[in-house]
């Protein structure tokens, strides 16, 4: 959870602040400069990386929850899938 919220203050923060002075962004008749197109894609892919593998994470959690209560192997498998539709 904290790897999904630092990497999502890091991409807040640079999307905000990717131009120099930050009205730079919208208004391109005023001096000034931004960051790279390749490092916000990159940043992007990266962002999206660590969020897609927190989701899978926190969906398989009920697997691991579900295995160690005290019921019949039976119904485990058949409450497992059930929490675990998160992944979806």
């Amino acid at each position: 959870m904290s790897l999904s919220v630092l990497t999502g203050a890091l991409f807040l923060f640079v999307t905000i602040f990717q131009c120099t002075p930050v009205s730079f962004f919208w208004n391109r008749s005023q001096p000034g400069s931004c960051v790279k197109i390749d490092v916000i894609i990159a940043l992007t892919y990266s962002y999206s990386l660590v969020n897609a593998i927190c989701d899978f994470t926190f969906g398989l959690m009920p697997v691991w929850l579900v295995w160690g209560l005290n019921m019949r192997r039976s119904e485990k498998i058949v409450l497992t899938p059930i929490l675990g539709i998160a992944c979806v």
